[in-house]
C-alpha cells in the first residue's frame, strides 16, 4: 500500500503543474530583480512568474489569467484569484505564506482532477449496497460477469483478476479490497463498488467494501491518481465507516468527491 502512494506520488511530480502567477511591485528595477529572482530560485519547480506590473490594473491582470497575484504592499481586488502580500526581501516568512499558497493550488488542482476522473469511472449501474455476500470469490464472480454481460470486459480479463487474487490478496487491514487484473485490459475504464451489508474474509482480512479496478493501459494516469486518492483517504478509518455506511449512490459520490 506504501508503494502505491509513493508510485503514484512520484507519478505526479513528474508531470507536476507549474502554477502561474503575476507579481506586483512598484519599486524600481534595481529593486523589484532581486526580489524575482529570489522567488524563481526558490520556487521554479512548481511556478512560473507570467509578469511582473509596477501597479495594479484589473484588465491587465485579467488578460495573464494567472492562478495567483503576490504583491509587495497591500492590496485589494473583485477578482477571484489568491492574493498574498510578501515583503520586498522575501524572508523566511515570506517563503512560508508562498509554499502554504502553492500547496493550496495543488490541492485545488489535485481534487478538481479526481473529482473529474472518479465521474468517469464510477457509475451508477456498477454500484451495488447493502449485499450479502459469504466470501470475495463470490463478489469477484457477480462483478466481473457483470462487466462481461455489459460489454465492459472479456472472460480472459476475469480470469485475469482471479489470477492476481491467487498470487496475493487484495485486501487490506482497514476493512478494504482493491481486486484488478494483472496484465488483460478491460475493454474500457471502470471502477464497480461493493458495500456489503456484512464483512467477508478477504485474504488474512475482513472487508465490507470491494472496489474492482478495471483500468486499460491508456488510462494509466486515472490509476495513479486513483491510488493517490485512496492512500490519504481510505486508510483513515473514520473516512471508511462513512463509505460503508452510504444507503446509495447519490451518498457515496458526495463522499468521493
Amino acid at each position: 500500500f506504501l508503494a502505491l502512494h509513493l508510485g503514484a506520488a512520484y507519478e505526479r511530480s513528474q508531470s507536476m503543474y507549474r502554477h502561474r502567477g503575476i507579481v506586483i511591485i512598484p519599486h524600481n528595477q534595481m529593486l523589484s530583480i532581486p526580489c524575482v529572482e529570489k522567488l524563481k530560485n526558490r520556487f521554479g519547480e512548481r511556478m512560473e512568474i507570467l509578469e511582473i506590473f509596477h501597479f495594479f490594473e484589473e484588465l491587465q491582470v485579467e488578460q495573464c489569467q494567472p492562478d495567483f497575484i503576490l504583491t509587495t504592499v497591500p492590496l485589494k481586488h473583485q477578482l477571484d484569484i489568491p492574493t498574498l502580500q510578501i515583503t520586498l526581501f522575501v524572508n523566511n516568512e515570506d517563503e512560508s505564506k508562498v509554499f502554504q499558497l502553492l500547496n493550496e493550488l495543488d490541492n485545488k488542482l489535485y481534487h478538481n482532477d479526481v473529482v473529474k476522473m472518479l465521474k468517469k469511472l464510477i457509475k451508477e449501474n456498477l454500484f451495488h449496497v447493502h449485499q450479502t455476500f459469504h466470501d470475495t470469490t463470490e463478489i469477484l464472480n457477480y462483478l466481473c460477469d457483470e462487466l462481461i454481460d455489459n460489454d465492459l470486459a472479456t472472460k480472459a480479463y476475469k480470469e485475469d483478476v482471479f489470477k492476481r487474487e491467487e498470487m496475493a490478496g487484495t485486501a487490506f487491514v482497514q476493512g478494504f479490497a482493491v481486486p484488478h487484473a494483472i496484465t488483460v485490459q478491460p475493454l474500457r475504464s471502470t471502477i464497480s463498488v461493493m458495500v456489503l451489508k456484512n464483512p467477508v474474509k478477504g485474504g488474512k482480512y475482513e472487508v465490507r467494501l470491494i472496489l474492482l479496478l478495471s483500468i486499460s493501459e491508456q488510462d494509466n494516469q486515472m490509476l495513479h491518481t486513483f491510488f493517490d486518492w485512496l492512500s490519504n483517504v481510505l486508510i483513515d478509518y473514520n473516512q471508511l465507516m462513512q463509505f460503508i455506511e452510504v444507503d446509495n449512490y447519490q451518498q457515496f459520490m458526495k463522499l468521493m468527491t
